[in-house]
């Protein structure tokens, strides 16, 4: 799993359960399976400014920037954290 370190917290993404997809075409059945992953805060800088918010180590990352992160795949959620800068709000 990929680690991201930021001034304040850490955080890791953790498989959290799997999403099963099936489409019933012309052509037969087709089961798509792709897992969804949880951002986890792994710690938090004491007397930062994510410590004074109450954020804690095992609290999950539900939106980034206003957007929904909570049921977007691996590869979603590291396009998204890869795109901000150290100042980005969580």
């Amino acid at each position: 799993m990929k680690e991201y370190f930021y001034s304040t917290v850490t955080l890791h993404f953790n498989a959290k359960n799997t999403n099963v997809s099936v489409d019933s075409s012309n052509e037969g059945m087709k089961c798509t399976q792709k897992p969804l992953y949880a951002l986890i805060i792994l710690n938090v800088k004491p007397s930062s400014a994510a410590d004074e918010a109450g954020l804690q180590a095992g609290h999950q990352i539900i939106k980034m920037n206003g957007q929904n992160v909570n049921h977007l795949t691996y590869s979603d959620i590291c396009r998204i954290t890869e795109s901000f800068s150290l100042v980005d709000n969580l």
